[in-house]
């Protein structure tokens, strides 16, 4: 279940965030909005625009460009467990303060198939 989130005032000015494309920016924003108390959601494009934009014309396509261009610098860990995606925000933890934090209901990135799907890692 998401919960408040905090974005911190520099990010307008970070460099990574800043050369991302609008459209990235913007779900960027909702990845931080929409993830458990670890940083970590489903990581599917269709899941994505179903919570960020889904009053968007947005394609599945797109959704899936946008997630290769933000963890193409970084700023999200794209991984699959038994073919399903997964994401991870690798700096979630510097940026947001968790009161009663729960624990993650999903797999973290050390629990990847050796075998990655295209345009994933495999996380160590």
């Amino acid at each position: 279940m998401p919960r408040k989130r905090m974005i911190d005032p520099q990010i307008w000015t970070s460099e990574d965030f800043g050369t991302l494309s609008d459209l990235a920016q913007v779900y960027f924003i909702g990845m931080i909005s929409n993830c458990d108390d670890e940083g970590r959601f489903k990581g599917s494009a269709a899941f994505l625009k179903a919570t960020v934009r889904p009053y968007s014309a947005d394609t599945l396509e797109a959704v899936e460009g946008v997630k290769a261009e933000i963890a193409d610098k970084g700023m999200v860990k794209l991984y699959h467990v038994e073919n399903v995606e997964f994401a991870e925000l690798p700096s979630f933890g510097e940026f947001q303060y968790i009161q009663r934090p729960k624990a993650s209901k999903f797999p973290g990135p050390g629990e990847a198939d050796a075998d990655p799907l295209p345009g994933y890692e495999i996380a160590i």
